[in-house]
Order: C-alpha cells, then structure tokens, then sequence
C-alpha cells in the first residue's frame, strides 16, 4: 500500500481502500493539500480504457450545482427559507421508506446553503475503517455497504447529493478521528458523519440500481465532514453507499434509543 494519500494524488479508478500511512510523515500539510485540489481542478488523466462507471475519473473539486444528472445543468446556489426547511424536512419525514432505522429520521437536518459547505471539496473515498466506525457506532454492525464498483452510473448522483448540494442529516453518537483518516495535525477536527437518503419513495427512477443489491431498497449515502467549519477549501469525503435491511430495523432502533439513554446519562453525571 502507498504511503501518500491516493486519492488526492493519484486520480484514478482504483476502489481499494487508499488508507493513508498512520506514520508521522503522512500528516499532509493544509498548504500543500490546497495546492493540489487546485492542479487537480485541471488534471485529467489519460486512461487506458474507458471508465467502467459513470463516476468521476479524477477526483471532483468543484460539486455540481445542478439538481439533475446532467453535469451541464447548473443553477444558482439556493437559499432556503426557514418555511421551506420545515416543508422540507415534514416531506422527508412523511416517506414510508427510508434506508436507516426509524431512529434516525430525527438526525438534525443540514441545509446546502451554508456559506462554509461550499468549500467542501468531494472526493470518493471508500475508506475501511471509517466505514467499520460508522456501521459500529450507528448500525450495531448490521449496514450492509455495497461498493460503487457494483453500482454503474452513481458517480452524478453522488455529486448531486453531497452536503454542498443536497438538504443532508448529520449522524449522532460517531465521530471519525482525524487519525483514522491519515490526517493527523488539521484544524477541521474530526470527521462528522452525514447521510444522503435514496429510494425512499420504494421504486427506482431510471437504471442506476436496477439488478445491483440496492434494487427496491430505499439506501444511504455517507459523507464525511470535518466537524469545525474550515475558513478554506477541503475535502468532504465519500464513504459509500449501503442499506439496512428491513428485518434490521427495530433492532438498531433499540440500539440507538439504548445509546442516546446513556448519552443522557454521561451528560448528567458530568454537570
């Protein structure tokens, strides 16, 4: 394995797991960092045969501003009004499907047009250890990640739904560890969790899933984001996508309801 962070520095279709080294020399330093996002802003890479899917051969820092897939669709940043949050999140919360438990539907709503979340630069991460976190603390271990490579034509609708883009619900009870992610020494912090929900109305609109695992499931979306609001461009990365199944649910509704009990708790204790 590489000891440089990969997806930064070498753009290409490679869906290994691009763990940067846990040494001391593989803190990157924020100077350098942005100056690479800027070169790859204009680096597109030779390939030796055609992208196997519809995802980004480089990796994206400038989100899409369409709501669409269509790349050349772009519109105006929206600014949302407190009555459209609340119409917003009341539809949201009216779906009879939903990809995560019960639970979560409750997750406190981010809304796109937050100065901050338009320095956030995506970058497709199919990160292990940020991945077993997140399914340990929110899911008990029972969210089933499916890897893109399995999902031809996700890579717009990825870039259609970041946080940058898309109304997103920021996870409870995880935070992702600078230091898992290789990135020891960053003001950002760690890592908050934020999820993009698909399939919620229990049918698929056009091909993407159509014969992959997420067929006529309603699934999520992971996006990482550092939790301090940056004053500069960095990178919000992408976890994955995966699902709960249904016979799953009211168990990790359990397991979340038991966590937030003893959340409430530690918090008591330390007043």
């Amino acid at each position: 394995m590489s000891s440089h962070y990969q997806p930064l520095v070498q753009p290409t279709l490679d869906w290994a797991d691009h763990s940067p080294s846990s040494s001391g020399n593989s803190a990157l330093d924020m100077t350098i960092l942005d100056s690479l996002m800027q070169d790859l802003s204009h680096y597109r890479p030779i390939l030796s045969e055609p992208a196997s899917a519809d995802l980004p051969a480089t990796p994206s820092t400038e989100p899409l501003t369409a709501q669409s897939d269509r790349p050349e669709a772009k519109k105006r940043s929206k600014i949302w009004t407190e009555e459209e949050k609340r119409a917003w999140i009341k539809r949201r919360i009216s779906f009879k499907s939903f990809g995560g438990p019960e639970y979560l539907r409750k997750s406190e709503w981010v809304f796109p047009d937050e100065p901050w979340l338009k320095l956030m630069s995506p970058i497709i991460w199919e990160n292990q250890k940020a991945r077993d976190l997140i399914n340990s603390q929110i899911f008990d271990g029972k969210l089933r990640f499916i890897d893109l490579k399995a999902l031809p034509g996700m890579g717009a609708t990825i870039r259609r739904k970041t946080a940058a883009m898309h109304p997103s619900q920021r996870l409870p009870f995880v935070r992702i560890p600078a230091e898992t992610l290789g990135l020891t020494g960053k003001v950002s912090g760690p890592y908050r969790v934020h999820i993009s929900d698909h399939g919620y109305e229990g049918k698929t609109k056009g091909t993407k899933v159509k014969g992959t695992a997420l067929e006529g499931k309603a699934y999520l979306g992971f996006f990482g984001l550092p939790e301090n609001q940056p004053q500069h461009k960095v990178s919000m990365f992408f976890f994955g996508m995966g699902f709960l199944p249904d016979s799953e649910k009211e168990h990790v509704d359990r397991f979340l309801q038991q966590k937030e009990l003893e959340e409430t708790l530690r918090q008591g204790v330390s007043r």
